[in-house]
């Protein structure tokens, strides 16, 4: 028992160790020296629980900010941008900027010498609709059989579901 315990706790620290690795954020000095990246990191790493470490723009890093476009946020005079190279924590930081709290406090910054910064929003565009083929029937019958026993599906199955399990029509409605 002692030593399942040992073991146990041994990979808990593992992994608390590793989460705790910071990721590293190339800042160009300009953004540096407004204040803007001493702003914006500490307050996704308390929204997130991650830690970023500031690199200079030279050095290696999971993400960097560029000035290039398309922009998600603009300030200084020029268009910003996260680029990274699909690193899960970067991709998180990523999505955080874009979120209304991450937009919002881009809006905040205020830089020493009164220069602000805006977040951009991509508008939707023309969205399509989606199109589906292949054979309803068959999809039917494997949804029934592969996800039936805990979704309902349709009026077939609508007392078989558990309730704790969103419908397919409720998980169709999400924007996700």
């Amino acid at each position: 028992m002692r030593r399942l315990r040992a073991v146990l706790m041994s990979i808990w620290l593992a992994g608390t160790c590793q989460a705790q690795e910071a990721a590293r954020l190339a800042v160009p000095e300009v953004l540096e020296a407004s204040g803007f990246a001493q702003f914006i990191v500490p307050r996704f790493a308390l929204k997130s629980g991650l830690r970023i470490s500031r690199v200079g723009q030279d050095e290696p890093a999971e993400m960097r900010f560029v000035a290039t476009d398309p922009a998600l946020f603009e300030g200084l005079g020029q268009g910003w941008t996260l680029m990274h190279q699909s690193d899960p924590r970067a991709m998180r930081f990523a999505d955080w900027l874009r979120s209304d709290i991450g937009r919002k406090t881009i809006e905040s910054f205020v830089a020493p010498d009164g220069s602000t910064f805006k977040a951009v929003v991509r508008s939707a565009g023309s969205q399509t609709a989606p199109t589906y083929d292949g054979d309803r029937a068959d999809g039917e019958q494997k949804s029934l059989r592969l996800c039936g026993r805990c979704h309902v599906i349709n009026n077939s199955n609508r007392m078989n579901g558990m309730g704790a399990t969103p419908s397919f029509a409720v998980l169709r409605s999400m924007a996700d």
